[in-house]
Parts: structure tokens; sequence; C-alpha cells
């Protein structure tokens, strides 16, 4: 059924002798719909009032009856998206992030199960410096993002691996010619052009900051050189 009845109330009018009267409560009666073999769509059904004790009369019951929505039970795969909740450290940056496994199955009246398009899985980072892994709930989704109730997830939960790398820092340097050998007589060096003149270095803050502000090229032959 797509209702939850659980919580329904019922208010029934009863006839009992004085003394059975005084000791009644809602616990002395019993009170159910008959879902045996229901077919799919609206029914209405009578609501049955059982009290518990043989001395009380059911005189009245409201209501006496109750539509309930039948829909068949259906059962669906759908994608896992992970939802980063906040940030690494300072300095980190998290790569693409992965479920294990990386669908769910969700089952449970037709009408919900279609509304569902994906899972989601939230993962906090809370300033991690190293992969985070972790075992987070999958909630069932509809294409607004919005949760969908009164469906089953298989598995309710999936492994979510968020690798962490320390960000990369920059530096700009110059590039310098490392001129290997001398030219021919009568010939002399008398200008180096590079091209690019600079080149921009990536690695470690500390590692950068280490650096002189250049680079060497790989030394470059001008044995007997005339041009």
């Amino acid at each position: 059924t797509l209702q939850d009845l659980g919580k329904t109330s019922v208010t029934v009018t009863i006839g009992a002798p004085k003394l059975t009267w005084e000791t009644l409560s809602a616990s002395d009666f019993s009170v159910y719909i008959d879902l045996d073999g229901l077919k799919a769509g609206e029914n209405d059904l009578d609501v049955q009032v059982v009290p518990l004790n043989p001395e009380v009369d059911i005189l009245d019951t409201q209501p006496r009856r109750l539509r309930v929505q039948v829909e068949p039970v259906i059962s669906k795969i759908v994608p896992i998206q992970i939802t980063i909740m906040d940030s690494p450290a300072v300095g980190y940056d998290e790569l693409p992030a992965i479920a294990s496994p990386a669908f769910i199955t969700v089952t449970g009246p037709a009408v919900q199960v279609n509304q569902v398009t994906f899972g989601v899985a939230e993962v906090y980072l809370r300033d991690a410096r190293s992969r985070v892994e972790s075992n987070e709930a999958a909630s069932p989704r509809n294409s607004q993002n919005q949760p969908v109730d009164r469906v089953t997830v298989e598995p309710a939960k999936v492994t979510v691996v968020v690798p962490i790398v320390q960000r990369a820092g920059r530096r700009s340097v110059a590039v310098v010619v490392e001129p290997d050998g001398q030219p021919a007589d009568g010939f002399s060096v008398t200008n180096i052009q590079v091209e690019p003149a600079t080149v921009v270095l990536l690695g470690s803050s500390d590692t950068l900051n280490n650096l002189p502000g250049f680079v060497l090229t790989t030394p470059l032959s001008i044995s007997g050189a005339v041009e």
C-alpha cells in the first residue's frame, strides 16, 4: 500500500456494563483493515474494531471505511552520486570520489520506485590530508534531488573513497642554456636567445622555495660551430 496508516485514528461508540466501562482504555480494542487478496488500484475497506473484553459492544465506528491505494512492488537499479559536504585541509585538494558498489537496487511501490533516478552518498572530509574512506548511507533521490520515501535500498550503505593530494605550488623561473665546447677558430658566441625564456615549475612549496631562480637546459654542443 502507498499510505502509512499506522497513525490513523478511529473513534468508536461502545456499550458496556458500568463496572467494565470504568476499566476500559484504548488498549482494550484492536483496530485493523484486511488487505488479504487486494489487487492494484484503489480499494475501500471496512474498518474492523474488535473489543478484547467480550462484554463490550461496538455501536459505531468513525470512519467506517478507509480508502487504500495498492501498487505492485518493483525493483530498479540506479547509479550512486557522491556529494562532498566539506573540504580537505588548506593546501590540499580532493580527486574524483569513487563509490563501491557504483549502483544500488531500489525496491518498493511502483509509483515510488519510478521516481528514483539516482542514489546519493554524502561524505565529510573534515580537513583531511590523506585518503578518506568511509561507509555512507545511500539515499534514493528523484530528478530534483529530493529524497524518495517508502522504498528500500540494497545495499543500504556504500563504501566511498576520496583521494586527497597536496596542492602543487607554482614558480616561474628563467631558462639558461648551457653551451658545451667552443666554436670554430675565428668565431665566437655573440648572443644566446631562448624561447620560451621562462617556464613554470609545479611541485611542493618547500621544494620550489629551495630552488634557484633558473633551470639549465641539457648541454648544447657548439663545438666547431660557424653559424
